[in-house]
């Protein structure tokens, strides 16, 4: 059997073609060695990054890029499984985008109605974001969630992670308009405090970011996704790039938790080396791989907090 880089070809794949759908091309990849560790690695414009390493089967891998895209199961179709994928995908979206920007404030917005959905509040805070960006005339950072009011089911308010300082006078009065008058909604804004590191130095901007990143993903929950239209976005963000993913095949093969250690080595020593100390790291329980965020401002094992909200 002729074998390349663990690929089977030529001669060796006869009577294999029987087996195999006639849409397949002829030189379809038949994979020996199937399971790579594959990491997958998000950079921040504001500073740091996050790293996942996991165990991938190269031939479900080419199996499921032969499959037809595009398709979508309606809502009622999806199963609790892919619901909760779905919450998954939206929270890292999320937190990414919060980490990317390097937020500083967490702002509320409520209204007095005593129901409304996430579509209205959507266009609330359009016409909000609009009016501020216009008298300001400055840039203004942000990603907004939806969250539904713990006591009254009918209604919807706003969690908003930004970076800057809110003008919060003229935020109130143009909140105001935006909802039919004065007194008819709230703006509430908090300074996220960290703290200092035991040494008495303060902690840096990046930790800030971190914390708000985690308490405003925890906002994307499974009640969202049923809540909201499935055409819809449940959270908006302002207009700014989000740095590609980028990939990399590590030379670590799978096995154990002592193969997942090897891969985590071989991850630092691929980026040229970085502090552990800095890193919150979780490995999987089925040892599957590892989830690794890399905090420049962190200290003596600061950033070793839980696990992100998968």
């Amino acid at each position: 059997m002729d074998t390349i880089f663990g690929l089977t070809s030529g001669p060796a794949q006869e009577g294999l073609g029987r087996s195999l759908t006639r849409d397949r091309p002829i030189n379809y990849p038949i994979y020996e060695e199937r399971e790579h560790y594959l990491a997958t690695v998000h950079g921040f414009e504001a500073g740091g990054f996050e790293a996942t390493v996991r165990c991938v089967d190269l031939q479900a891998l080419v199996d499921a890029r032969m499959r037809p895209r595009g398709y979508r199961k309606p809502v009622e179709e999806r199963s609790e499984k892919d619901m909760l994928r779905a919450v998954a995908r939206a929270k890292k979206t999320v937190r990414h985008a919060v980490k990317n920007i390097g937020c500083d404030h967490l702002v509320t917005l409520t209204t007095r109605e005593e129901r409304n959905t996430p579509e209205d509040l959507n266009l609330q805070w359009k016409r909000f974001v609009r009016s501020y960006r216009q008298t300001t005339g400055g840039d203004f950072l942000y990603v907004a969630i939806p969250e539904r009011h713990p006591s009254n089911p009918d209604h919807w308010h706003l969690h908003i992670a930004i970076r800057g300082r809110l003008k919060l006078k003229l935020a109130r009065q143009l909140w105001w308009s935006c909802c039919g008058g004065r007194g008819l909604g709230n703006v509430d804004v908090q300074y996220i405090k960290v703290g200092a590191y035991t040494n008495g130095a303060p902690k840096g901007p990046l930790v800030r970011a971190e914390k708000i990143a985690r308490y405003i993903s925890k906002y994307m929950t499974k009640d969202l996704i049923f809540a909201h239209r499935p055409d819809k976005k449940r959270y908006w963000r302002s207009e700014f790039d989000m740095p590609s993913a980028r990939h990399y095949w590590l030379r670590t093969r799978p096995g154990n938790s002592e193969t997942l250690t090897a891969a985590l080595t071989e991850l630092v020593a691929r980026f040229g080396g970085f502090d552990l100390f800095r890193c919150s790291i979780f490995f999987f329980p089925d040892c599957s791989g590892f989830w690794l965020s890399y905090n420049p401002d962190a200290r003596d094992s600061e950033g070793s907090g839980p696990p992100p909200p998968f």
